[in-house]
Formats: structure tokens, sequence, C-alpha cells
């Protein structure tokens, strides 16, 4: 199954390395996400999400989250699974999204909680003027390229993370992913570089998402499950121009896996 480009993020590309390095300007205007090509093969059925990634063309030195997304009816209609979706949100994270009944306006979005899903829940998701949806989403590991923009990822999915972190910049606390550490060389002979630039070690792990799963201890409920995967660009907070705002720039639009604790 291969992640096809999305473009609603264009404007928030990150356009440095994991050591904030930023790129050659003639690699940011000839680079094209629909020249990279990122494939997942997935596991169909076992005790958790799995499979292996395999990525080539994209930026290199650099970090992509990996997050399964829910496919609500309010968005995906006859195609929306919201069962997976509320599990994917109990398990990480909600996105929640107000309508105006009237002409389907949207009014309001922001990051939502359990407590607001099971309060709309409960009501239909909607009121006298308003629907609200919830999408759930669930970061559970990340890629790091190498300096052709390519890597290799055996995933399965036992985590729920918040956001990724350099240890120069938040130390890790007891729930965090334990680091991992990164070569970074930037050469000029490269098209990404304009000049050759001291190598470095750039340490990376993921945050624990406050008040779910311990790592290594997120495993969802058995069931059939349909979700979108998607490879989200890391920008680590920074705000130097060219940082970027966690991008999301491809995707795969229907993952379909089974949870067996038996097979």
């Amino acid at each position: 199954m291969d992640l096809s480009p999305v473009h609603w993020d264009a404007d928030r590309q990150r356009w440095r390395d994991i050591a904030a390095q930023p790129y050659a300007e003639a690699a940011r205007e000839s680079f094209d996400y629909a020249k990279a090509t990122v494939a997942l093969e997935c596991v169909p059925s076992g005790p958790t999400f799995a499979g292996t990634l395999i990525a080539s063309g994209l930026k290199p030195h650099f970090a992509y989250q990996l997050k399964l997304n829910g496919l609500p009816t309010f968005l995906h209609g006859e195609d929306g699974n919201e069962w997976a979706n509320e599990q994917l949100g109990r398990a990480g994270r909600w996105w929640a999204t107000r309508r105006r009944n009237s002409d389907g306006a949207v009014v309001k979005q922001w990051r939502s909680t359990d407590a607001e899903f099971d309060e709309w829940q409960a009501r239909g998701f909607t009121d006298a003027d308003h629907h609200v949806g919830f999408e759930g989403y669930l970061l559970f590991d990340y890629l790091v390229t190498d300096a052709d923009g390519a890597g290799r990822l055996d995933l399965a999915l036992v985590n729920s993370f918040h956001v990724l972190f350099k240890t120069a910049q938040r130390e890790p606390r007891p729930n965090d992913s334990v680091p991992t550490p990164h070569q970074v060389a930037a050469r000029a002979a490269s098209p990404w570089y304009d000049a050759d630039l001291p190598p470095q070690t750039v340490p990376l792990y993921a945050e624990w998402e406050p008040t779910r799963a311990l790592p290594g201890h997120c495993l969802l409920p058995p069931g059939d499950y349909t979700a979108r995967l998607f490879l989200t660009e890391e920008s680590f907070h920074e705000r130097e121009p060219g940082s970027g705002a966690w991008a999301t720039v491809l995707a795969s639009d229907v993952l379909a896996f089974a949870i067996d604790r038996e097979a």
C-alpha cells in the first residue's frame, strides 16, 4: 500500500533538518512529495497494528510522525467507522469541529478531551444550533530519514505519543521513549545543502501522551478497523523561518486491519 501526497498543509512545511540546519533554496524550489515513494506492508490481523514502512525521496535527515486518524461519519459518510474512530481517540487524542446546522459552516475547531466527547456523544453530537464532530488520532511511532531522504521502519502500535523532542530542547521524562541518536552530515555535494557543515549527533525521543497507556502498553481493543495513515513532519516547536508547523504531507486514505489477540 502506497501513501499519496496531500496538500492542505503545504504552506506549513518545514525546510530545516533535525539539527535545524536550513536546506538549500534550490532544493526547496524543486522538492515535491509527489516524487517520494512511501509504502506500507501491513499485517492484516494480529495482536496490534503492525507492518513495515519503506520510504525514499523524502527530506534528508528529517523526522516524520506516524499517525492513525479515524474516519468519523460526519466527514466520511457511509465510508466512516465510528467505532474505530472512538477507539483511536480514546487511545490518543481528539480534534473537534463545530458546524452550524443551518448552513454547515465550520464555526470552531479545537483539541478536545474524553469528557467532551462523552458529553456530546450522549447528546447525539448535536444541539439546537450546531453539530460537533470528533476525529480521533493516535501518534504511535516516527521515522527519521538518512542523508538521501530514505528510511525503513518496522512498526508496531504499542505507544501513545504527543510530539517529538530533541534532548537538547527537553530532557526525557520517565514515561517518554528512550532517546535514539541520529547522525546528521550536511555536505555541499548534496543538492540539499549549500556548504559542508560539521557533523552532528541529534538524539530524538517521543513524549508520552499524558493520561494514556504507558509506553509499550498501548493496545487497541480487538475488532475491525478502518482508518487513515498520516505521515506528518515534525517541527520541534522551533520558531526560526522555515521551521514549519507539523504539516501532514502523505497519507493512505483507507487502511484496514484487525486486532486479534489470539492471532
